[in-house]
């Protein structure tokens, strides 16, 4: 290398001194350093310039596949709004459309437990397309405040997603100051007797209590319905379809014939008894 700088700098009709030799290269480096910053500063700024270009996201265009009703009830888009604040977009922070990023917005989206599928697709002009599904409400979980069950046991917030309803509570007994329960599942023996409940009872129910189905103590294994219309039946979980077919016949033969309107409880656990208690009876 030396060689090769004295062969450039010291010729025999001029000779330069290191000194000189020293400070051009220093000054060549400079330039081509300096050139090769421009050169990426210019690179970035073109990017921006294009990536500004294409200008900010200006609209989310949703559509839900659960169209029409749901549970019986009618079914309305979620707001613009409430997906907009859930992907943190505001007018206030636009942000540009090829930086908006898809995965973080699905991963937002799905955060919520309530939406269950959902796709999305950025398209011209600068158009955010959304479709989604919403989980079925199928039950209200009275463990816990503002969640839903749906058919599949998942628990999820109803609010602000869901238009108030009438749903059957499920008391599973297992509330936890600590613990959030959106996103985890109901045990599937529990949700199978639940879903057998609401099938066979006929009338609307207010809530099934399920808490002490697997109690260690067999006097204390029971299952407790409280119907809108004021009873609460006392069941065995392990004969609960057949004693809810003892209630009725009961209730066709001997409450609906007298015109018993009254608040009771009715104790079907003893095989071939029904105990019948008025609520103002109970102390």
């Amino acid at each position: 290398m030396l060689g090769l700088i004295r062969a450039l700098f010291y010729t025999k009709e001029q000779k330069y001194s290191w000194e000189k030799t020293t400070c051009v290269i220093s000054l060549s480096i400079t330039v081509v350093l300096a050139l090769s910053l421009g050169s990426l500063v210019v690179y970035k700024r073109i990017q921006t310039f294009q990536i500004n270009q294409k200008g900010y996201l200006q609209a989310i265009v949703q559509t839900g596949s659960q169209s029409g009703t749901l549970n019986g009830i009618p079914f309305a888009s979620l707001p613009t709004g409430l997906l907009a604040e859930v992907l943190d977009l505001s007018a206030d922070c636009p942000v540009y459309f090829n930086q908006f990023d898809l995965k973080m917005a699905r991963f937002r989206l799905l955060a919520t437990h309530a939406i269950e599928n959902v796709k999305l697709k950025k398209t011209k002009p600068n158009l955010l397309f959304i479709e989604y599904t919403l989980r079925e409400p199928w039950a209200y979980l009275e463990d816990y405040t503002n969640t839903g069950i749906d058919t599949g046991g998942v628990f999820f917030p109803l609010s602000p997603f869901y238009s108030p309803r009438h749903l059957p509570g499920i008391f599973l007994g297992e509330a936890s100051p600590a613990y959030d329960p959106w996103g985890e599942q109901m045990r599937d023996k529990l949700l199978n007797l639940a879903k057998t409940l609401t099938r066979v009872v006929k009338e609307e129910i207010e809530m099934i209590d399920l808490s002490q189905v697997y109690s260690t103590s067999a006097g204390r294994r029971e299952i407790v319905i409280t119907l809108k219309e004021g009873i609460i039946l006392r069941l065995t979980p392990k004969n609960c379809v057949q004693q809810l077919t003892h209630y009725s016949i009961l209730k066709s033969t001997l409450l609906d014939r007298e015109g018993q309107k009254q608040k009771m409880i009715i104790d079907l656990r003893i095989p071939e008894v029904a105990y019948l208690q008025r609520m103002a009876d109970v102390t």
